[in-house]
């Protein structure tokens, strides 16, 4: 049977493109819900505010903008569920609603920047022209980075050395993590990163940039109303938790575009002491966010924002604490039901009877 699969397989022509597997469709598809949401929200806001009058047409930036990243959600869509479609005339419409997007991202910063009466006339044009904007700056990027880092891992040599010299520096701590980032893999023709669709590479970026759109915002909003009193430490709780967060996605980022399979193989070893790291760093931050919080009387009315975006990050943290600890009772459950106990209570039984004896 496995032969005939083979055979079968060797009779499809190596230049022939197949539709990616399950599990990539359905990060694709993902990507594709959020970037149509995106975009069609966009252009509602667009709509709704389109009798305003102000100095700058940011409307028509929206309405574009956000009917340019509905239509690239369902161009990648149609490009991830058939693999027929991959050729000359989809690398045309893609590069086209690439070109498109950075034009009027570029003409809705300039509108954007010079307008004097649209934040006071639409507040809420002006504030999701705002966000849109953050969106399209992390975009290009991510866009620069992939740009960038295509010419070779020479680009990034200095921030490479920097990294080698900090974890040779702590050797002591993390000396595997330091020989898996000196060493050369077994393999460097072989080291390179694994191939992407057009599909994937979108999944990536909108992913990463939705992920850092979210942080960053965190810390757009902590600035803007950091002169606002509050008897709480809500500004610095989003600061920090918004900076650390847009950081790690961006080193992510990274690490899924141009990491080799034999550095991967290497770093694969530590990844599980890296998430044990952030997860305390996030249980312990999230728990003074959220005693800072609920533990405030002020913030939910001299800063209304930033107290709004502190509750729902306290809220998750309940949840996904919830969730952990209901997972913990589960498994104590199971092991108090499979008898373990009493097997381990009946030999130190056995024990401390022959002692005495």
């Amino acid at each position: 049977m496995a032969d005939t699969a083979a055979e079968s397989e060797s009779l499809i022509p190596s230049n022939q493109p197949r539709a990616p597997p399950a599990e990539s469709k359905l990060s694709a598809i993902v990507a594709v819900i959020l970037c149509f949401g995106v975009g069609a929200f966009l252009a509602f806001i667009a709509g709704s505010n389109w009798d305003v009058v102000c100095d700058q047409d940011l409307k028509w930036y929206l309405m574009i903008n956000g009917s340019t990243l509905a239509l690239t959600a369902l161009v990648f869509l149609a490009l991830t569920l058939s693999a027929s479609l991959y050729g000359m005339t989809a690398t045309i419409i893609t590069i086209g609603l690439l070109l498109t997007y950075l034009i009027t991202g570029a003409v809705g910063l300039s509108y954007y920047t010079q307008s004097d009466d649209c934040a006071d006339i639409s507040p809420s044009l002006a504030k999701w022209t705002l966000a849109s904007l953050v969106g399209y700056a992390i975009s290009c990027g991510l866009l620069l980075s992939t740009g960038v880092g295509n010419f070779g891992g020479a680009t990034f040599a200095v921030f490479g050395n920097l990294i080698t010299a900090l974890f040779v520096w702590i050797a002591g701590l993390f000396n595997g993590v330091s020989h898996a980032m000196a060493d050369e893999p077994d393999s460097t023709k072989a080291d390179k990163p694994p191939p992407r669709s057009i599909g994937k590479e979108f999944t990536l970026v909108v992913t990463h940039g939705a992920f850092m759109w979210f942080f960053l915002y965190l810390v757009w909003e902590a600035f803007l109303e950091r002169k606002n009193e509050c008897d709480g430490q809500l500004h610095r709780y989003l600061m920090v938790l918004g900076i650390y967060a847009a950081f790690l996605t961006y080193v992510d980022f990274l690490f899924e575009k141009f990491a080799g399979a034999g550095r991967r193989k290497m770093l694969e070893p530590f990844f599980p002491y890296l998430w044990v790291f952030n997860g305390i760093l996030y249980f312990a931050w999230s728990l003074y966010g959220t005693v800072e919080t609920f533990g405030s009387s002020t913030c939910h009315s001299t800063s209304k924002n930033v107290f709004h975006l502190s509750l729902l990050l306290s809220i998750l943290f309940l949840f996904v604490s919830g969730m952990v600890v209901l997972g913990l009772l589960v498994m104590l459950g199971d092991y108090l039901c499979t008898g373990r106990v009493k097997v381990i209570m009946v030999i130190e039984g056995d024990i401390s009877v022959k002692r005495d004896e």
